[in-house]
């Protein structure tokens, strides 16, 4: 797989978002014991129970929480599970094609991506780790080379790239590639943005204030 700059689009302004008060929905507020310093939380169900479990990576402790549901508002008590060094974002797949939801992380403090297979009852074994760009912040997850496989996209804060690692379909993933891009790349997106039926990236750059638009090329 390929890519190529399609556009940068300069942000000049600032956008806010107004909500009606009339509209606001009636929230109830309930919490729940993570690790220390958490900063990024997915949705999935990991135990496949059809209810929605949480995890959440710790940037103090090192680890992912996993919190299952109970179907009523409330959560088990967390279970951890070690990652790498400042884990800053997670995302949810099923990275083995067993039907389990996977996690994979990255780890802001290391330098790299912890991919986390799931067993099916909300416990993960720790498969392998990945070494992409200085401060990986953000990922996601998407079929890059048309194989229907997931594979995964990270944004490099301080080395101003993107990592592209090809899945393998049995929960690995080829050695990272990377993808020139602005400064400081913080968030990421997909889409097929030509209709070529390719999946497509867009990432957000901090320090450089534009949005990159990258095109896969066949």
């Amino acid at each position: 797989m390929k890519f190529k700059i399609l556009l940068i689009i300069t942000i000049l302004s600032v956008l806010t978002c107004l909500v009606m008060a009339g509209n606001m929905p009636h929230l109830v507020g309930l919490n729940f014991m993570t690790g220390e310093k958490p900063t990024c939380i997915i949705v999935a169900d990991f135990n496949r129970d059809k209810i929605f479990d949480l995890a959440i990576t710790n940037e103090k402790n090192n680890n992912v929480s996993v919190l299952l549901g109970n179907g009523d508002n409330t959560f088990q008590p967390q279970r951890t599970f070690g990652v790498g060094e400042e884990p800053s974002a997670v995302i949810a797949g099923d990275f083995d094609r067993d039907g389990n939801g996977d996690l994979a992380v990255t780890n802001r403090g290391s330098n790299d991506v912890t991919i986390l297979l799931g067993t099916g009852d909300g416990y993960f074994q720790k498969a392998a780790t990945y070494q992409v760009g200085e401060q990986p912040v953000s990922l996601t997850g998407g079929d890059f080379n048309k194989d229907m496989i997931i594979d995964l996209a990270v944004a490099n804060y301080k080395s101003n790239n993107i990592s592209i690692l090809a899945g393998n379909g049995d929960g690995s993933f080829q050695n990272a590639g990377t993808v020139g891009i602005g400064k400081g790349p913080i968030s990421l997106g997909v889409g097929d943005f030509n209709q070529d039926f390719l999946i497509d990236l867009v990432s957000v750059n901090n320090k450089s204030n534009n949005v990159s638009v990258f095109i896969n090329e066949p």
